[in-house]
């Protein structure tokens, strides 16, 4: 979250935004769709007058769940904490990060440590939900 509301800071982003599209126009299925996991916080975690897109960020997360099978729960955990807080949906933010907690260990086994991670992640966010609903 460190700077997401520094106008200079997003401006910085226009570079990795072109890495990012191009990497999008030759493989965009690498690393389990990892660009579309970048358009969706890239769309999605700033307010619309500062270049946010509530659908193009929803479009990519979807995107990036398809690619996993909806198995890399990270995907969801950055969903909840980027587009359901910007968009104030906070029964799509639980129903989220609940589902990663939820999920049985081992269900991936390529990403175990990426999905633990997450799984702390969401526990995390979901005890600070009433400080941003």
């Amino acid at each position: 979250d460190l700077g997401r509301d520094d106008p200079g800071r997003i401006a910085q982003l226009a570079g990795t935004e072109r890495l990012m599209a191009r990497v999008r126009e030759l493989r965009p299925d690498y690393y389990y769709g990892g660009v579309y996991l970048f358009y969706g916080v890239y769309y999605g975690g700033r307010a619309p007058m500062l270049g946010g897109d509530f659908a193009k960020a929803e479009q990519n997360f979807a995107r990036a769940g398809e690619v996993t099978g909806g198995k890399l729960l990270m995907i969801d955990v950055l969903q909840a904490e980027y587009l359901e807080r910007q968009r104030l949906e906070r029964q799509r933010f639980r129903q989220l990060l609940e589902r990663v907690i939820n999920d049985p260990v081992g269900s991936f086994p390529e990403m175990a440590l990426a999905n633990q991670i997450a799984r702390q992640r969401a526990r995390h966010l979901l005890a600070r939900e009433a400080d941003w609903f």
